[in-house]
């Protein structure tokens, strides 16, 4: 058994949940590690009670956070993503996490807009507006941008100019 199939959300929680002062955040590859919120009603005083688990409990609330590297972790979602907000973060890696869209992708840039390096290489459930919108929020800062096999879902119209064919994203959905 590797050491990365032990990391449980339990494990990660119990590890960064007194800090909030890490400025990385390396997980690869680990089968357990999810993005759950639990919700539960309380008995004693009808409210309800969320408890935060996994990436979201290893990143909320983490101001100092300068690189973020989430690899191959088949159970996160772009719920992950919302909860991650540092104004130094200016390096992210989300390499085959596939259940990753573009809604979490759009948390990701409006609330960190100082990504210089966005690696989203094998994120296959992304479609042209996660484009969109790290352009409008990352233009300026962004320096690398990984994009290998991407499957984007959009439309794309094929133009020809001499010799060369230019293809442009075309979009129905606008967020602004």
């Amino acid at each position: 058994m590797r050491l990365s199939d032990k990391l449980t959300d339990e494990v990660l929680e119990a590890l960064t949940s007194y800090s909030s002062n890490l400025e990385q955040v390396t997980i690869i590859d680990c089968p357990n590690i999810t993005d759950r919120v639990w919700v539960q009603t309380c008995d004693e005083c009808t409210a309800k009670h969320s408890r935060i688990q996994g990436i979201i409990a290893a990143t909320i609330n983490q101001k100092k956070l300068r690189r973020l590297e989430l690899r191959n972790l088949d159970k996160l979602t772009s719920q992950s993503l919302e909860f991650t907000h540092s104004p130094v973060l200016h390096t992210v890696d989300l390499s085959g996490c596939h259940h990753i869209g573009s809604e979490g992708i759009f948390y990701l840039v409006c609330n960190n807009p100082s990504i210089r390096s966005l690696c989203l290489n094998n994120c296959v459930g992304l479609d042209d507006q996660a484009l969109y919108d790290i352009g409008y929020f990352c233009a300026e800062n962004l320096h690398t941008l990984g994009m290998c096999t991407i499957f984007i879902h959009s439309r794309i119209a094929t133009h020809t100019k001499g010799d060369i064919k230019f293809q442009s994203l075309t979009s129905s959905t606008n967020r602004r």
